[in-house]
């Protein structure tokens, strides 16, 4: 199975990142890309100062914020088209599997958490950005509930977009059945890198399958893995993973996500958390 049709979310002060990438990935593939841009009710966006407002200065306010979200939704139109139009690709309303590179616009009012996580369900790939102190709380956290209720792969893009995806992996490979479910969601881009490598972080012994083992079932499907293995030393497992991508020269990282719970995540932080904070080479998550 190829990659052929994504859905990129068009919301936030990164996103730009993520529709280069994503038609990155279309044009390699010959796919699909659906630009999603997720917009408030302009009375849900209101401050909480019109309490003390009188009725003209609400009505005045409430006209502003709707023209900010027109504008908004405006600009994220115009800079997926013009991304589409550079990459050769052709603005179409209903699928058209021609072999070229095809995208589709769509305009979901309400949160983007719960808009992200629902409609990404029909989709191969979501993709998304979220890096960097600076990344919107609001994207942050579509991307972290899309990981958990969405069901389909996540690639996660760094503030600077990649001018290749998937030419040289590096798997986090730690046995457990989130990263086994990465390995499969990911493998299109597996089977079809130069470069496949499988980074095992000496965390701690956990129950599952080595490296070794991994790197032999791939075999299966015509792809030499290279194993490597790399010794925590107190440095979070992510920045590990994307350090050794560096040092390989990766445009890739495959790792699972959560393998704690949602809660324990939340409050005491975590290796996906951390990730999605600190995405220097771009990272296909599955939980």
């Amino acid at each position: 199975m190829t990659i052929r049709n994504s859905l990129v979310l068009v919301t936030g002060n990164q996103a730009t990142s993520a529709v280069e990438a994503a038609f990155v990935l279309a044009e390699q593939a010959r796919g699909h890309v659906t630009g999603l841009h997720v917009t408030g009710d302009a009375v849900m966006n209101m401050p909480s100062i019109i309490e003390g407002m009188t009725e003209r200065q609400i009505l005045q306010e409430f006209e502003a914020m709707r023209e900010r979200l027109e504008t908004s939704e405006a600009t994220a139109r115009d800079m997926f088209a013009a991304t589409c139009a550079r990459h050769g690709g052709q603005l179409v309303e209903t699928p058209a599997p021609s072999g070229g590179v095809t995208a589709s616009w769509e305009v979901v009012g309400g949160r983007p958490e719960k808009v992200l996580a629902e409609k990404a369900r029909v989709y191969d790939l979501v993709v998304s950005s979220a890096g960097g102190d600076s990344a919107d709380d609001a994207v942050l956290g579509a991307v972290e509930t899309a990981l958990f209720d969405a069901g389909r792969p996540v690639l996660v893009i760094p503030r600077e977009a990649p001018k290749t995806i998937g030419r040289s992996i590096l798997i986090g490979w730690n046995r457990t059945a989130n990263a086994a479910r990465a390995v499969m969601a990911a493998m299109p881009m597996i089977e079809a890198a130069d470069q496949v490598t499988i980074c095992h972080v000496n965390t701690g012994a956990k129950p599952g399958p080595s490296p070794e083992e991994l790197a032999a079932s791939l075999a299966w499907h015509g792809v030499d893995a290279k194993v490597r293995y790399i010794t925590a030393g107190g440095v979070a497992v992510s920045d590990l993973l994307m350090t050794e991508a560096a040092n390989i020269g990766g445009d890739l990282v495959i790792m699972g996500a959560y393998s704690h719970s949602r809660m324990r995540e939340f409050v005491l932080g975590g290796v996906t958390r951390h990730a999605l904070r600190h995405v220097v080479t771009p990272l296909l998550m599955m939980h």
